[in-house]
C-alpha cells in the first residue's frame, strides 16, 4: 500500500512539474512573439522616419521648406489622433476621413514644392517602390533556395501573403476593435498564415522555414 501511494506521489510530482514546464515555455513563447512584434513596429516606424529624411535631401529642401513640411506632417499625425480616438466611426467612414487627411497632406506638400522638386519626389517614390519590390523577391528567392520550392508553391506562397498583409491591414484599421482585440485577432491570423502552409509545403520544407524563422528570431533578440 505504501509503494503505491508513493507510486502516486511520484507520479503526481511529475505530472505538475510537467505542467509548469509547460505553461513557462509557453509563457516564453508568448513573451519572445510581443518582443518581436514590438522590435519589427520599432524597424517599421524607424525606416519610415530614415525614409523621410533621404526625400528631404534628396529634394534639397530649404531651411524654409523643411519647417514646413514638419509642421504639414506634424498636423497630420494630430489629426489621425484625433481620428482614432472617435469610436462613433464605422470603418468605412474612418478610412474615407484617413484619406481625406491623406489627400490634404499630399495637396499642401505638393504646394510646398518646386516642379523639380515634385518630379524628384516621384522619382524617388519610383525608387524605393523598386527597392522594396526588389526586397521581397530576395526574400522568396531565398526561400526558394532553402526550401525547394516548386512553381506552383512559389505562387501560391506570394498569393498567401497578399492575403495575409490585406487582413492585417483591415484588422489594424478597423476602427470597431479595441487594441487588445487588434492584438487577439493579428495573433489569431498569424497563427491561420502558419497553419496554411501546411496545405502546400511538405513536412521537409516546414521543418526547414520553422529554422528560419527561429534564426532570424534569434538574430534580432
Amino acid at each position: 500500500m505504501r509503494k503505491i501511494l508513493l507510486g502516486l506521489i511520484a507520479i503526481a510530482t511529475i505530472t505538475f512539474s510537467a505542467d509548469a514546464q509547460i505553461k513557462r515555455n509557453n509563457a516564453e513563447k508568448q513573451n519572445h512573439s510581443e518582443k518581436q512584434n514590438h522590435a519589427n513596429m520599432g524597424r517599421s516606424k524607424h525606416a519610415e522616419k530614415m525614409n523621410h529624411h533621404r526625400m528631404d535631401d534628396k529634394l534639397n529642401l530649404t531651411e524654409a521648406q523643411r519647417q514646413q513640411m514638419k509642421s504639414i506632417n506634424m498636423d497630420f499625425k494630430n489629426r489621425m489622433q484625433e481620428l482614432k480616438k472617435n469610436d462613433n466611426l464605422t470603418v468605412k467612414e474612418f478610412n474615407a476621413k484617413k484619406q481625406v487627411l491623406m489627400q490634404e497632406r499630399k495637396q499642401k506638400t505638393q504646394a510646398l514644392l518646386t516642379s523639380e522638386q515634385k518630379n524628384q519626389m516621384k522619382q524617388f517614390k519610383k525608387e524605393q517602390s523598386g527597392k522594396r519590390d526588389m526586397e521581397s523577391g530576395k526574400k522568396m528567392e531565398k526561400l526558394n533556395t532553402n526550401l525547394g520550392l516548386s512553381n506552383d508553391q512559389v505562387a501560391k506562397m506570394k498569393a498567401q501573403k497578399e492575403l495575409y498583409e490585406s487582413k492585417a491591414e483591415a484588422i489594424r484599421n478597423n476602427k470597431s476593435l479595441s487594441d487588445e482585440q487588434k492584438k487577439e485577432q493579428l495573433k489569431a491570423l498569424k497563427e491561420q498564415r502558419k497553419n496554411s502552409f501546411k496545405s502546400f509545403l511538405t513536412p521537409e520544407q516546414l521543418q526547414k522555414l520553422e529554422a528560419m524563422k527561429n534564426k532570424r528570431s534569434m538574430k534580432t533578440s
